[in-house]
């Protein structure tokens, strides 16, 4: 208030509305209006110029701050680091995935071919087979199988025995049995034939996480862990 007093008299009336303006603001910024500057002063009025406040930086600075290169290069550092350590487990769990898939769906036609023996009476056979048509001699399962009605109960399908299901190829797996047994048939008491069956799965993350699927006399598939010359058999077929 004591410095708006003694503003010139010269003011025009531009200046005086100005003033009069002032003097309705709070006093906190009546305060900072009426702060003495240095600055020139008008030659039409006497009145010095009075200065934009430049001590607190404006909120389109506060905007603009960018990355340094040093910021820059500490989170490309810290990127690749959780790159590296990521990828190799996201490997991990694909393998053990396909895998897990395999070992389901090998389980899934090995229930259907015991099932469909004993409701129909008939032989089933499941073998190898990557045409989808016809069985093949072979131990490896990983390029699909087949289940059908074997009804001249000679262990290879003709072409007027209905397929009950197709597998198709298991990709990133190897699947193996053992040698000479080269397909499953169950009775139609739902038994298999022969001594147990074991298949073995074996994925890219090698020996170590090999499983298996064995097939009893009683014809009921189960779950299990490979053995070490199970394990090493299977993981030779990977491709």
């Amino acid at each position: 208030m004591v410095l708006l007093n003694h503003l010139p008299n010269t003011a025009t009336h531009e200046s005086a509305a100005a003033i009069a303006a002032l003097r309705h603001l709070p006093p906190i910024l009546r305060r900072h209006f009426a702060q003495e500057t240095h600055g020139p002063v008008s030659s039409t009025t006497g009145a010095t110029f009075r200065r934009r406040r430049t001590d607190q930086p404006s909120w389109q600075t506060q905007q603009q701050r960018g990355f340094t290169l040093i910021e820059l290069m500490f989170a490309i550092a810290i990127i690749a680091v959780l790159c590296a350590v990521s990828v190799p487990s996201l490997g991990n769990i694909a393998a053990s995935t396909r895998s897990r898939s395999g070992n389901n769906t090998l389980i899934t036609a090995l229930n259907l071919a015991r099932n469909t023996s004993i409701a129909h009476q008939q032989e089933i056979v499941l073998c190898p087979s990557k045409t989808g048509q016809g069985c093949e001699d072979t131990t490896w399962w990983q390029h699909g199988w087949i289940a059908f009605a074997d009804l001249n109960r000679d262990g290879k399908r003709g072409d007027n025995e209905p397929i009950l299901t197709r597998a198709q190829e298991q990709e990133g797996i190897a699947i193996a049995t053992s040698t000479a047994r080269d397909h499953v048939t169950y009775r139609p008491n739902g038994s298999a034939s022969g001594t147990n069956l074991t298949f073995t799965f074996c994925d890219k993350r090698g020996a170590k996480y090999a499983t298996t699927v064995v097939v009893s006399n009683p014809g009921r598939p189960r779950t299990g862990t490979a053995t070490a010359g199970q394990a090493a058999a299977a993981c030779a077929g990977l491709e």
